[in-house]
């Protein structure tokens, strides 16, 4: 998306987006309803504290999320770089992640 290097300090701070697309050139934090089909990319972390249902998440490093995706399926894919990580609380069906180059997608089971 863009090729902006990280600025140390730099954070987005948002309460929740709809249908958006987001860039910090370092953090990016969701601190009230979550995010929904939204494209998002930051040069360093992701917290999403609350619920991020849908769209694409890429971080230049980490990504931590309390819950991903809904019952009913809401295509969502995060991504980090080969040394970062992802936390996720709760995950639904839909939701593919990938580190590096290793990508796995939560099914349903039933």
């Amino acid at each position: 998306m863009y090729r902006i290097p990280a600025e140390p300090g730099c954070r987005l701070t948002v309460p929740h987006a709809i249908s958006s697309s987001l860039y910090s050139s370092g953090d990016l934090v969701v601190n009230g309803q979550g995010l929904y089909h939204c494209r998002v990319r930051t040069g360093n972390n992701i917290f999403i504290h609350v619920v991020c249902r849908g769209g694409e998440i890429v971080a230049g490093q980490n990504v931590t999320i309390h819950e991903v995706g809904s019952e009913a399926g809401s295509k969502t894919n995060i991504q980090v770089p080969e040394d970062g990580f992802i936390k996720i609380d709760h995950v639904f069906q839909d939701t593919t992640i990938q580190i590096g180059r290793c990508v796995y997608t939560f099914a349903c089971r039933g």
